[in-house]
């Protein structure tokens, strides 16, 4: 729960930090050195690999998905999320299934650079994540757009009706609310 609450109050950060653009790349160059230089690697705590993992996938966001992934940020995120994965499986609904399954969506597939990103996987690793505890909206947006990517339109799109068809949480208010405006945007784009 706590976990939950820290990714909202991030994202509304990251939200007002991406609206000022000019500061931008300039902030996520520092967060990319000090994420690369402590990496959390040696540890078997399983939250501080899933929350490096947030603030390294949301600094790829901003970087940009083609650049992030010259720099090699999509094997690390990779790499981790299989450690999550090996640590405990179930750590946040299937977090390290959801950053491993958003690592292939996400990463651009750039020959002899980043050859292993497959939409096939990714739809896989959302799967699993979405059916592992409770699902999120997070995972159900992104395998969502998986599904729709993958010409599964029918499914996906059914799959975002029924999550604005759910209330948004108390407990999770802002990210619940974050995603449920992500799913009318592509529910209006995809009909």
């Amino acid at each position: 729960m706590i976990s939950r609450l820290k990714y909202s109050t991030f994202s509304s950060s990251k939200r007002r930090l991406l609206r000022s653009s000019s500061k931008c790349r300039d902030s996520t160059k520092d967060q990319r050195t000090a994420a690369f230089r402590y990496p959390p690697l040696l540890i078997d705590i399983v939250s501080a690999h899933y929350w490096y993992l947030v603030n390294l996938g949301s600094w790829a966001e901003i970087y940009g998905t083609m650049s992030a992934a010259k720099e090699g940020v999509a094997g690390i995120m990779r790499n981790v999320s299989k450690k999550i994965i090996k640590i405990d499986p179930n750590y946040s609904d299937g977090g390290g299934y959801f950053m491993l399954g958003a690592v292939h969506f996400k990463s651009p597939y750039i020959p002899f650079v980043l050859s292993w990103p497959s939409n096939d996987k990714a739809l896989e690793y959302l799967n699993v994540a979405h059916n592992t505890g409770d699902s999120t909206p997070s995972q159900t947006v992104y395998l969502s757009r998986a599904l729709y990517k993958n010409g599964q339109v029918k499914k996906a799109i059914s799959l975002l009706s029924s999550l604005l068809d759910e209330n948004i949480s108390k407990t999770y208010k802002l990210e619940d609310m974050d995603q449920h405006e992500i799913a009318r945007g592509l529910l209006e784009e995809w009909k």
